[in-house]
């Protein structure tokens, strides 16, 4: 809603100007434990998991991939799979998990689990399932690979958002035009400082939410 960025719509289907895309990496390793899904007796006490990650964000964003269909094993099926997506907004974007059990008359939600793309620690990490209403499934997790680099690729991908922006040297301030009338310019000249030490608490206060005391 400012001059600086009014050329952005959230509904762009392509990359947003100014803003490097960046490349997501999930490589799906194996699961644990995953609980028979509830209404399934019909099918014995084997379930055939599958894992399927969407991405939510703009609709440039928007995507959705699926690994294969591990047979008759819900403790500890092996998927070993790699996607890659293209995030052109990773401040908007998140990523979600959902283990699936396939079934020719149709498929029964196992668990998920969504994350901010931004919120994603690279490296190995386990990933706890939650049921469909959100509460957590002892002991069900994913076992995954994470990585995000740039689109040219190579090396690591820009830090943006939140954890980019705790020193004062990289916060951006709210810059105020001249408007040609000497008399109004100079009185909001006087609320420039009051205007930085304004972002300053706020963006020390989301730090200190964010991070834990």
């Amino acid at each position: 809603m400012r001059d600086e960025i009014s050329y952005f719509s959230a509904n762009t289907k392509g990359v947003v100007p100014g803003v490097s895309p960046q490349v997501l990496h999930i490589k799906i390793i194996s699961g644990q434990n995953f609980p028979k899904p509830k209404g399934a007796c019909a099918k014995g006490d084997v379930i055939d998991p599958y894992v399927c990650i969407e991405i939510h964000g703009i609709p440039a964003d928007c995507a959705e991939q699926r690994t294969k269909t591990v047979q008759q094993n819900g403790d500890n099926p092996i998927f070993d799979e790699s996607f890659e997506f293209q995030v052109n907004l990773p401040e908007l974007a998140m990523v979600r998990f959902m283990v699936l059990d396939d079934d020719y008359i149709g498929d029964e939600f196992i668990g998920q689990y969504t994350i901010p793309i931004e919120c994603l620690q690279p490296g190995y990490r386990h990933v706890p399932l939650r049921s469909f209403v959100g509460d957590t499934m002892e002991h069900a997790k994913l076992f995954v690979h994470i990585a995000i680099t740039s689109r040219a690729g190579g090396g690591k991908a820009q830090k943006r958002g939140l954890s980019a922006r705790i020193g004062k040297k990289n916060r951006e301030y709210t810059m105020l035009r001249n408007t040609g009338l000497k008399v109004v310019d100079d009185i909001f000249k006087l609320a420039v400082h009051p205007l930085r030490e304004a972002t300053d608490v706020r963006e020390n206060l989301q730090v200190r939410s964010f991070y834990g005391p």
